[in-house]
C-alpha cells in the first residue's frame, strides 16, 4: 500500500504550486471545523457569537489532528495519501451540514466602528497580516527548531509513525508534541516546510480573537475589546515568535481557550462549555510541559465553579474532564513511560528543570530574575543599574544571583536587551499589566467588573508557581508568554477604563511603532533592508543564527550526495543542529535518503536498528573511539574539520 504514495523524503522539496495547494487543504480544514462549530451551537443558542465558533472550532480541529496523528501512528500510515484523506472528511462533514442546515447559517451581523476603534481594528489587521507574510516566507531558523522541534518533524515523516527513536538529544523525544504534530501534517500535505511557521502564526491570531472575546465576558465594551486585541497582538514576544516554530503561543492559544470556556461554564449549565474546557486543557497539556504550571490556578477556578454548582456531585464533571485529558495526552504519555519509566520525562540529572531549594527567599529570588527579564529598556545604560539592583535585593536576601540550586546550570543573571525570539522582554507590557493590576484595587473598577480582580490574582498566582518550579534561565521570557496573553484583557480593560483618551491615544501610536520596529529589525526574520525573508535565498536563511555552520554543513552533504549514499548516521553531540541535514539531503529530484543516529549513549539506545547500514557517518565533535571505529570501518574521513569529521563508504 506505501508503494503507492510517493517517499515522504521526495516531498521535500516539491517546486510549483502543489506546497501551496495541499498546505490550504489543513487550513480550510480549520475553517470547515469553525463552520460546524456555528451551525452545532446554532442549535443550542438563539445568539451565536462568532468568536466563540471560532475558538470552539480551533479546539475541535486541534483534537481531531491529534487523534488521527495518534491514529495514523499507530497504523504507520503518517503519509501523503492517508493525511489527504482524513482532512477532506471535515470539509466532506461540513459541506453536509450546510445542506442540511442551511436555514441554521445566518451571516453574523458585522458592526462597523467608529473611526478611532476601527483605526485599532486596522491596526491589528495590519499586524496581522504582515506578521503572517513573513511567516510564511521565512525560513525556520529557532535555534531549538534546529535541534529537537524540526527533527523530531522530520524523523516521524520519514517512519510513518511518532513512536520513539533512538536519538543523541532527548528532547525529540520526551518533549510534548502537539504543535510539531500540527508541523508535521503541513509537511505531509505540502512536501515542504514553508507551512511550519504558520502554526505559531495561527495561534497568534486565535489568540486576538479570544482574548477579545474574554474581554467581553467580563463586561468591557468596545473600546476594552478593541484595545484587549492591540495589546495581545503587540507583545514583543509574540510579535517575535509568531514568526516561529516554537510552541508558546500555541499553548497561548489553547489556555486562552480554557479561560474562555470557564467563563462559558460559569454563565450556562449545558455540557458543551465543560467539554470545550476539558478539550482546550487537553491541547494545552499536550503542546508544552509549562501548562501544568500555567493551568493549575485556572483548574482551581474551574473546580469551584463547579464545586458550587454541583456540590458532592462534583467529580462527575471533574471525571469529564480527567478523561479527555488523559485521552488526548495518552499516547504520548504511554511512550515516554515505556522508555524513560515516567510518563513526561526522563531523569535529566544535573539538567532538571525544577528548583532545588524552596525557601521563601529563593522563591522571592526567582521572581525578582524573571521580573526583571522584562526589563530590557530602550536604554542601554539603564540596563547595568537594574542589574545592580537585583544584586542588591539578593545580597538582603544571602542569596547567590547564580545560585546553582536556583539557576540552569552555567548561566548567570544578566539582562539581554537584543532582539531574539527567545529571550527579548516584554518592558512596555510589563508596566501595564503592573500598573493595571494595582488599578484593580479601585472601587469603581471592582464594581464593574467583578471577576477581574479575581482573575488579576489567579494570574499572579501563576507567575508565583512559576517561579516556584522552575530554576531560572535566561530565556524564561517568552516562556512568560502565556502570561502576557491571557492578561491582555486585565490590560485592556484597564487602560480603556483609566487612561484619558489622549493617552490612549498616544499608547497605541507607541505599542505599534515598537512592533514596526521589532518585525523591520528582526535579525533572524526581517522584513526590511537588504537581507530579508523576501529576496534573501532560504537555503541562507537557515543558518543566519549561525552563519559559521552553512559552509561546512554543505561541504558534508555534498559529498554525501557526490558518492551517491543515501543511508546517513549522524552521531552529534547535544542540543546540536540536525534539522539542516535533512533540509540540504533531500532536494528536489534526488532519490530518498534515510538518516538515523548513530551510536547513541542514552536511554533511547534500545530503539536503535541493528539493520541500519550507513553508508556515510557525520560526526560532530567527534571523541578518539569514534574516529577510530568509523576510520576502521571507512578508511580516512572525507572531511575533517578538526573535531568535526565526516565518513564516506
Amino acid at each position: 500500500m506505501l508503494a503507492a504514495f510517493p517517499s515522504p523524503n521526495r516531498l521535500l522539496g516539491v517546486p510549483g504550486t502543489r506546497w501551496i495547494m495541499f498546505g490550504l487543504l489543513l487550513v480550510i480544514a480549520l475553517l470547515a471545523f469553525i463552520l460546524i462549530s456555528y451551525i452545532f451551537l446554532s442549535r443550542y443558542q438563539r445568539l451565536v457569537n462568532p468568536q466563540q465558533a471560532v475558538l470552539s472550532g480551533s479546539i475541535l480541529w486541534g483534537v481531531y489532528l491529534a487523534l488521527v496523528t495518534e491514529g495514523l501512528s499507530l497504523l504507520h500510515q503518517l503519509h501523503f495519501g492517508a493525511v489527504v484523506i482524513v482532512w477532506s472528511l471535515p470539509l466532506l462533514g461540513a459541506g453536509w451540514l450546510l445542506a442540511r442546515n442551511g436555514s441554521l447559517w445566518r451571516r453574523p451581523n458585522l458592526w462597523v466602528p467608529p473611526w478611532p476603534l476601527g483605526l485599532i481594528a486596522g491596526l491589528v489587521l495590519l499586524l496581522v497580516t504582515v506578521s503572517g507574510g513573513l511567516a510564511l516566507f521565512s525560513a525556520p531558523n529557532n535555534w531549538d527548531s534546529m535541534t529537537y522541534h524540526l527533527s523530531r518533524v522530520m524523523h516521524w515523516h520519514q517512519n510513518q509513525t511518532v513512536a520513539h527513536y533512538s536519538t543523541h538529544e532527548l528532547r525529540q523525544l520526551y518533549q510534548n508534541p502537539w504543535a510539531e504534530f500540527a508541523i508535521l501534517h503541513f509537511q505531509l500535505l505540502a512536501g515542504t516546510d514553508r507551512w511550519a511557521n504558520l502554526v505559531q502564526w495561527l495561534a497568534y491570531v486565535g489568540s486576538l480573537v479570544g482574548v477579545s472575546f474574554i474581554a467581553g465576558q467580563f463586561g468591557a465594551q468596545a473600546t476594552g475589546r478593541y484595545l484587549t486585541a492591540l495589546i495581545a497582538a503587540t507583545v514583543p514576544m509574540a510579535v517575535l515568535q509568531a514568526v516561529t516554530t516554537q510552541n508558546d503561543l500555541v499553548l497561548s492559544f489553547w489556555l486562552v481557550c480554557l479561560v474562555s470556556f470557564i467563563l462559558l461554564v460559569r454563565q450556562q449549565t449545558h455540557w458543551l462549555p465543560l467539554l470545550g474546557a476539558a478539550g482546550s486543557l487537553g491541547l494545552a497539556v499536550l503542546t508544552k510541559g509549562t501548562a501544568y504550571i500555567f493551568a493549575a490556578p485556572l483548574l482551581l477556578w474551574l473546580g469551584l465553579l463547579l464545586l458550587k454548582r454541583y456540590r458532592w456531585r462534583v467529580w462527575q464533571p471533574l471525571g469529564v474532564v480527567a478523561v479527555v485529558v488523559l485521552l488526548l495526552n495518552s499516547g504520548h504519555y504511554a511512550r515516554n513511560l515505556h522508555l524513560f519509566g515516567s510518563p513526561l520525562q526522563p531523569e535529566l540529572g544535573q539538567y532538571s528543570y525544577q528548583n532545588e531549594i524552596f525557601s521563601p527567599a529563593a522563591v522571592i529570588s526567582n521572581l525578582v530574575r524573571n521580573a526583571a527579564l522584562h526589563l530590557n529598556l530602550a536604554v542601554p545604560n539603564l540596563i547595568e543599574p537594574t542589574e545592580q539592583a537585583v544584586d542588591a535585593i539578593h545580597r538582603l536576601l544571602h542569596l547567590d544571583p547564580n545560585d546553582p540550586r536556583t539557576t540552569w546550570p552555567g548561566m548567570k543573571f544578566e539582562i539581554r536587551s537584543n532582539i531574539s525570539e527567545d529571550s527579548f522582554g516584554n518592558f512596555l507590557h510589563f508596566s501595564l499589566m503592573v500598573l493595571s493590576l494595582a488599578g484593580l484595587a479601585r472601587a469603581r473598577v471592582r464594581s464593574n467588573y467583578k471577576l477581574l480582580p479575581g482573575y488579576g490574582g489567579l494570574l499572579c498566582l501563576a507567575f508565583f508557581l512559576f517561579g516556584l518550579y522552575l530554576k531560572w534561565q535566561p530565556w524564561h521570557s517568552r516562556l512568560h508568554l502565556p502570561l502576557f496573553i491571557l492578561g491582555a484583557p486585565v490590560v485592556g480593560i484597564m487602560v480603556a477604563e483609566l487612561f484619558p483618551r489622549p493617552v490612549v491615544g498616544l499608547l497605541v501610536i507607541v505599542l505599534t511603532t515598537q512592533t514596526g520596529y521589532l518585525m523591520v529589525h528582526n535579525p533572524l526574520h526581517p522584513l526590511w533592508g537588504p537581507r530579508n525573508v523576501f529576496t534573501s535565498p532560504r537555503s541562507d536563511q537557515y543558518f543566519w543564527p549561525n552563519p559559521v555552520l552553512q559552509e561546512p554543513y554543505q561541504a558534508a552533504t555534498e559529498l554525501i550526495q557526490a558518492r551517491g549514499c543515501r543511508q546517513i548516521g549522524l552521531l552529534l553531540p547535544l542540543d546540536f543542529w540536525e534539522y539542516p541535514f535533512w533540509i540540504l539531503l533531500n532536494r528536489p529530484g534526488d532519490s530518498p535518503v534515510w538518516i538515523e543516529n548513530v551510536q547513541v549513549g542514552n536511554v533511547s539506545q534500545a530503539l536503535q536498528s541493528l539493520a541500519f547500514e550507513p553508508c556515510a557517518v557525520v560526526c560532530i565533535r567527534c571523541q578518539e573511539e569514534h574516529r577510530a571505529l568509523y576510520t576502521q570501518t571507512f578508511g580516512a574521513p572525507a572531511l575533517d574539520l578538526n573535531t568535526s569529521l565526516l565518513f564516506v563508504r
